[in-house]
């Protein structure tokens, strides 16, 4: 069936369509109240209501699941009738774009967060044995709360327009993805990061079940795999994110301390803490109580960041947007993110830590006995440290760092409150960039030193011994590697007597050794992980995973603080004819096509004369859009990838008009914009008022750059309408009028830049390649460590050989 809607006809929606979007909301709900039953039944522990509790928890996960997939088919079947899909796709979207729709906002993100979570509860509740109970009360609570926010968080409510005469019509097209967003990435990215929040639910159920029974001992060999996995999936979506807004954003870097981007790696940090505190627990029986308090932190604080981005309290700090939550979602994620955090802390003050307290006595006798044995076997003095000791030094400052980028991302609320009149301010990257370095060296030195020292105490002299060549050729690596960058033809360059920002007030520090010393801390902790790798590898490939994972990070770090560091940058504009230079690059205007406006795929096109006499072409996307009842400019940089560096080119929208908004001047008037002088000598008038060809103008006086020009730009009567002339004034600028007030005479004069400015910035980002590489070393070794540990048959954690860790 057809309606005439103005000038469109209107087709009615098809009724699987329409029929399909209630599936999708049905399933939700019956999630939501399925977890209520299934949060219900974990206070019995009869056979039957076991086994009906299970069934149910497989229901909520399967119904998330459906209710994902319904709006998938209707997003790529243009099902334009619901709102969030009307507002996110169109036709002309290719199929990885209408898939990727699904998640670029609020609604979807929430329902795709849902649906990793639910993946994981089904993957992981036939493992949980004897917490099978407190196992499913927590993680369907969570469940339970994205199906609540989803109930009125919804993709799929339709468009309260699109109904004529009853029927619910099918819109033409939607409006479409917003520009920015249109990148490979998303269809990666965002399903990447969710799938390690996802995770995140599985150590803050197991250790709410292990509070409520009383075992604080197997969840740990229980949960271990896929915090193990949920962390390097999700270190793996961070910089992602972070190759996104490097492809894309045109700043030239990987990450900008954005509160948004923060809300993400807290979380990641403290799941990296919490991995590492098992494996203390698993080898020596130690931080039992530390552990069950680490278990719920990474979901909690990614629940608190939520609220943070979706609340709409972030949005006039961070370049990221999220629309605002529906006022009764809001609410319930507020109420849920309360709740939790006060649940799980109030259950283990009076629940787990008295568990722990029970075991103290019983582990203490044990420890002396074992130490008392250790030193008369060992032949070691008690005095000194161990592995424990490093790693709680380690662990530490990993927690300070993540509790400190926990204030940072929470400052823009922290002060509207202290402010209410304010909008709220973000910490600068410089005052991050301080902190952080603290925190770095105290996470990398124990990540170096601990996996060759023995879980018995020694002295620090004699584990000191151990590393004195490695740490000697570590230092020569780094010498080494400034050398290189005083070699021609590598590609490599150090800008001359560059510094940074001192630690105090208008203090400078030389770059060079800045970098040499953090580098050193990376090439040091890259070695001996390296080293014990190749160690283990030759017994037994199951143990090498850690030290894999340390070695990448040990790699990504690097490459972070080289491309940074020593990262170039230089502006300048370029115009037909007129080359620009900068950095020993030499760039030329080639080419645009104008015909191609609205392209998402059209360029501009330079030529490049690199510093070796290199010549080669680079093409930064440029087009234009509509937004609202303007339009706006859409560039994405050109980056050129070699083995050593990459050069980095980010073009702004060409510079078509001189000033912002058109000057208005009266008669007789002098202004001055933009070291511009406008006088308005006289207006103009050519032919008779109201006839075609009629001229209405003004004689101006222009000065700009110690020069002086005359000009008579004027509005001419055409077809019903005046259409402006626009006399060139000089090489470089047009004269236009846009409008003329007939009363007092007065125009609106706008200068015309011809031909247009091109604004170019080029970065010289060396070693970048080494970011990407480290994050794939990371990946592997975290998800090597994952799958060897996913039995619950393990051998002891870590063991030591003297003989074999003396480099």
């Amino acid at each position: 069936m057809e309606h005439d809607h103005g000038s469109q006809t209107l087709v009615e929606a098809p009724k699987w369509g329409n029929l399909l979007g209630q599936f999708g909301h049905g399933a939700v709900i019956w999630a939501l109240a399925a977890s209520i039953c299934v949060l219900l039944f974990c206070f019995t522990n009869h056979s039957a209501i076991s086994k009906l509790r299970r069934i149910l928890f497989y229901s909520v996960g399967t119904s998330l699941i459906a209710s994902f997939v319904a709006l998938l088919v209707l997003s790529v079947k243009d099902q334009f009738q619901f709102e969030y899909i009307f507002a996110h796709s169109e036709h002309a979207n290719p199929f990885a774009y209408k898939l990727s729709a699904i998640w670029t906002s609020q609604e979807g993100s929430f329902l795709l967060w849902a649906v990793t979570t639910s993946i994981w509860g089904i993957i992981t509740l036939h493992r949980s044995g004897a917490y099978e109970r407190g196992f499913t009360g927590a993680f369907v609570i969570v469940l339970g709360a994205l199906a609540a926010c989803l109930t009125f968080e919804t993709p799929f409510n339709t468009i309260k327009e699109a109904v004529v005469d009853g029927k619910l019509m099918l819109p033409p097209d939607g409006r479409g993805m917003v520009p920015t967003l249109q990148n490979y990435w998303l269809v990666i990215h965002p399903p990447t990061m969710f799938l390690g929040f996802g995770a995140l639910t599985v150590p803050f159920a197991y250790g709410v079940a292990a509070m409520l029974h009383g075992n604080l001992t197997d969840w740990v060999r229980q949960s271990r795999a896929v915090s193990l996995a949920g962390m390097s999936i999700l270190g793996l979506g961070i910089v992602m994110g972070g190759l996104w807004a490097y492809e894309s954003l045109g700043w030239g870097g990987f990450w900008a301390w954005d509160p948004v981007e923060n809300v993400s790696l807290v979380p990641w940090l403290m799941l990296v803490v919490l991995t590492h505190g098992m494996i203390v627990q698993m080898a020596r029986g130690q931080w039992k109580s530390v552990n069950l308090l680490l278990a719920g932190v990474p979901l909690l604080s990614f629940v608190y960041g939520t609220f943070l981005t979706r609340s709409g309290l972030l949005d006039g700090v961070s370049v990221h947007s999220f629309a605002k939550m529906d006022k009764n979602a809001l609410i319930i994620l507020r109420s849920f993110m309360a709740v939790s955090i006060f649940a799980y802390l109030g259950l283990y003050a009076f629940r787990g830590h008295k568990l722990v307290g029970r075991e103290n006595s019983s582990e203490l006798q044990s420890s002396a006995k074992s130490t008392k044995a250790d030193d008369q076997g060992g032949g070691t003095s008690p005095e000194g440290v161990n592995r424990t000791s490093f790693y709680q030094f380690g662990l530490l400052s990993m927690s300070l760092l993540a509790f400190v980028i926990a204030i940072g991302m929470s400052w823009p609320v922290i002060t509207v409150l202290m402010n209410p009149e304010s909008q709220g301010a973000s910490i600068s990257e410089a005052l991050y960039h301080k902190a952080v370095v603290w925190f770095f060296i105290g996470i990398m030195v124990p990540m170096a030193v601990a996996p060759y020292v023995s879980w018995k105490k020694e002295s620090l002299a004699s584990i000191s011994k151990r590393f004195w060549t490695i740490f000697n050729l570590s230092i020569a690596s780094v010498g080494l590697m400034l050398f290189a960058f005083k070699i021609p033809g590598l590609g490599l360059m150090i800008e001359p007597g560059a510094t940074l920002n001192g630690l105090f007030k208008d203090s400078k520090l030389p770059l060079q050794p800045v970098i040499a010393f953090l580098m050193l801390f990376c090439v040091f902790a890259g070695y001996t992980n390296l080293w014990r790798a190749i160690e283990i590898g030759r017994k037994s490939k199951i143990g090498i995973g850690p030290f894999v994972a340390h070695f990448g990070i040990a790699v990504l770090m690097g490459g972070l603080i080289i491309s940074r560091g020593f990262e170039q940058s230089v502006n300048f504009k370029v115009q037909e004819n007129r080359p620009e230079s900068g950095l020993g690059y030499t760039v030329s205007f080639k080419d645009y096509d104008p015909d191609r406006y609205y392209d998402r795929n059209n360029v501009v096109k330079f030529d490049v004369k690199a510093p070796n006499g290199e010549n080669f072409e680079i093409s930064p996307t440029l087009y234009y859009y509509q937004s609202g009842n303007s339009e706006k400019a859409q560039t994405w940089p050109f980056i050129k990838r070699t083995l050593t560096h990459d050069t980095y080119f980010f073009m702004q929208a060409p510079i078509v008009e001189f000033f912002e908004e058109p000057l208005t001047i009266k008669p007789g008037e002098t202004v001055t914009r933009n070291n511009v002088t406008v006088k308005f000598i006289r207006p103009t008038r050519k032919g008779q008022p109201g006839q075609p060809g009629a001229e209405f103008g003004a004689d101006l006086e222009i000065s700009y750059d110690g020069k002086t020009y005359f000009a008579s730009p004027a509005l001419k009567l055409g077809n019903g309408s005046l259409e402006p002339t626009i006399p060139k004034i000089s090489d470089d600028f047009r004269a236009v009028i846009t409008s003329m007030n007939a009363a007092d005479k007065s125009v609106q004069f706008q200068l015309l830049v011809s031909p247009p400015l091109y604004p170019v910035q080029i970065f010289y980002k060396p070693m970048t390649g080494l970011v990407w590489l480290g994050t794939g070393i990371f990946t592997l070794g975290g998800l090597l460590s994952a799958f060897y540990r996913r039995s619950k048959k393990m051998s002891a954690e870590g063991d030591f050989t003297p003989k074999t860790a003396t480099i």
